[in-house]
């Protein structure tokens, strides 16, 4: 468990030390100035939402959902060349966003964390008490701050990743590392990696950065994105579109033949190299 805080420049290498060690870092992802500029656009939509009474987390955890909504410019920040090819590897290329977030680790004396993330936990998804395998969820996490021992860095249990047997919430700290990161840096989380949020020691620091989660196409989103996004859809590209379910989202009211044609098309390109599935579906 040596030199787990290096960083893997060699794209044949990331793939086999994230699934050895459940995660893998890339360095200066953004620079540290675009990362003052990102903080300051979350902050003032954070304030915009409080405005309107809108949900922006609580004290201990500042949280902006679909922090892209107001500024279209940020979905770059989770759709993008050094995401996608990562993702296509753990997946396949038709992999979706599941949810994402910006939050805010702030400083608070009190030692009882009741915010959702402190406790210890797994991002895969359970079937009977067991985590499916192989993992359906993975995450990014871009450190918009620097994540060092005393903000709230990310808290994990070396190797958990390998078993998908049901855990315990109360894991031995003793047992415990922190993710170190400067700001600008992107982590790739394993998703089946028994983890949570630090607690933030520093009086007047923050702790912003970004998380997405991503799924295979079939595993239903926490938002509809189509529904959702339906007003700047036309500045959209296809694969954020793709990302965003606008391909992949079951139909509300009357039967929609195309979605399940699509659907139908995503099943046989798995099973079929020579992507001939189209004219298997028109019966040829």
């Amino acid at each position: 468990m040596k030199n787990l805080d290096k960083y893997i420049t060699n794209k044949d290498d990331q793939l086999d030390f994230f699934n050895k060690n459940g995660f893998f870092k890339v360095k200066n992802f953004l620079s540290k100035e675009k990362c003052i500029k990102i903080i300051q656009k979350l902050n003032k939509i954070k304030d915009k939402r409080k405005g309107k009474k809108l949900f922006v987390g609580d004290k201990n955890i500042e949280v902006l959902f679909n922090f892209f909504h107001e500024d279209l410019s940020l979905l770059k920040l989770i759709i993008n060349p050094t995401i996608d090819k990562f993702l296509k590897k753990l997946f396949d290329e038709h992999y979706v966003l599941q949810i994402n977030s910006a939050r805010n680790v702030n400083f608070f004396s009190s030692n009882i964390k009741k915010s959702a993330g402190y406790k210890w936990h797994k991002d895969n998804r359970f079937i009977n008490k067991k985590s499916m395998n192989p993992c359906v969820l993975h995450s990014i996490i871009l450190c918009l701050d620097e994540f060092n021992k005393y903000n709230g860095s990310t808290e994990y249990i070396p190797l958990s990743h390998k078993s998908f047997s049901f855990f315990s919430r109360r894991q031995n700290n003793n047992y415990s590392k922190k993710i170190l990161a400067n700001r600008g840096d992107l982590i790739f989380l394993h998703g089946n990696l028994i983890h949570r949020t630090g607690k933030n020691k520093l009086p007047n620091s923050t702790r912003w950065s970004i998380f997405a989660f991503y799924t295979p196409w079939w595993v239903k989103p926490a938002i509809n994105y189509k529904k959702y996004m339906k007003r700047v859809s036309k500045k959209l590209t296809d694969n954020e579109k793709k990302i965003l379910h606008f391909n992949s989202t079951p139909p509300e009211k009357k039967l929609d033949i195309n979605f399940f044609d699509t659907c139908f098309s995503l099943i046989i390109d798995r099973k079929q190299p020579n992507n001939n599935s189209q004219a298997r579906v028109n019966g040829e």
